[in-house]
């Protein structure tokens, strides 16, 4: 998927998975050098500013989607039944479209992460190069790291997920409606994927970084 994954990463992804599967030295890719040339691109590639703001857009239609799924249950109660039944079709159509979004993001983004923490820690597992001083988790992730927004939008996706616990009991024993309980549901389930995926992401790049940091510890 070209929008998602730039077409010169894929050397360096078709590199990195065929030398996990087999086990043995990657093949060369035309136009990289070294692991630092695979990892540079592939970091480029995993931070740029679109792939995140595409994981902003599909989490606000899914979580869109559930508030007017909820809504159109309430009208569904009140007989406005025509009324209802076009929005939860509309509810329908953005959650699809949202839950490609999303999973088309973690299938690629796990394809670059994985290609990335092999190529980071490459040339410490062969010798190559030797780790030199601490390297604690900023360090390693430096300071103008993209993965830092990831884990904003982690941490954030996950406090809200407790919210969305909240809303559900509320929903359930305070003010005992459908729509309340859909709706927080559909949000908890949303907010819990994107917690995981994301912070996912970055503790895979890091196990990749930590090959160069454990002879220092």
């Amino acid at each position: 998927m070209p929008l998602f994954i730039r077409p010169t990463s894929i050397p360096s992804i078709v590199a990195a998975e065929e030398a996990i599967s087999s086990g043995k030295s990657p093949k060369a890719a035309a136009g990289y050098r070294t692991a630092d040339d695979h990892l540079r691109e592939l970091r480029a590639d995993y931070g740029r500013l679109s792939r995140w703001l595409f994981g902003i857009l599909g989490t606000a239609g899914a979580l869109g989607a559930g508030l007017v799924a909820g809504v159109s249950i309430d009208l569904l109660a009140e007989g406005q039944v025509v009324l209802g039944s076009v929005l939860i079709l509309v509810a329908s159509g953005v959650a699809a479209a949202s839950a490609w979004l999303l999973i088309a993001l973690h299938r690629t983004g796990r394809r670059l992460v994985h290609a990335l923490a092999y190529w980071a820690g490459y040339p410490f597992r062969t010798g190559q190069r030797k780790p030199a001083g601490s390297r604690d988790f900023f360090v390693r992730l430096g300071p103008d790291s993209d993965l830092y927004a990831r884990m904003l939008t982690s941490a954030i996706a996950a406090l809200w997920s407790a919210f969305a616990v909240s809303m559900i009991r509320f929903g359930i024993a305070e003010y005992p409606t459908p729509a309340v309980t859909v709706i927080a549901s559909a949000w908890l389930v949303t907010l819990v994927c994107v917690a995981i995926g994301q912070y996912g992401g970055v503790l895979r790049v890091q196990r990749g970084y930590r090959a160069g940091s454990a002879a220092s510890e």
